[in-house]
């Protein structure tokens, strides 16, 4: 195979892939709805949606827990947790939002295309929880296959 011909089929892959990822994230395919988790409402100190990525931030048992969680097939729920034993505060909790544009570009909670968020949980100058998390995870996995054919 020429060059040529090898860069033409991984410009198809990419773009193909892509589009999936539009797909997925503007949920212009019908899928599994991954619903929140259940928490009572009495745990939850502080909860963010930006676009379609939600992190519910609560405490329960001398824990504080990060739940991350979207509408987008493209993301693979997660849950964070960390010993904390005084009451948590959503002063307490910061969130920075982020989205791909070539490179990573911070923005505004709302922004429709948020792919990851940067939470950041202190207990005055302490840090509790610091943890940077993606709602993109089946898209990275399926350009990683796709790269490694």
């Amino acid at each position: 195979m020429t060059i040529r011909k090898i860069a033409l089929i991984v410009a198809t892959i990419l773009f193909s892939l892509w589009g999936i990822f539009i797909a997925l994230n503007f949920d212009l395919i019908p899928g599994v709805y991954v619903g929140p988790p259940k928490i009572d409402e009495e745990y939850l100190v502080y909860s963010v949606t930006s676009g379609v990525n939600t992190v519910d931030v609560y405490q329960y048992n001398g824990e504080v827990c990060v739940d991350t969680y979207s509408t987008s097939e493209a993301d693979i729920p997660d849950q964070i947790c960390s010993p904390m034993s005084r009451k948590l505060n959503p002063s307490d909790v910061t969130l920075r939002w982020f989205t791909l544009n070539g490179d990573e570009e911070e923005v505004e909670a709302g922004h429709p295309n948020t792919t990851s968020v940067h939470i950041l949980i202190k207990d005055g100058e302490k840090v509790i929880l610091d943890h940077k998390e993606s709602f993109v995870e089946r898209f990275v996995e399926a350009l990683n296959e796709a790269m490694n054919r």
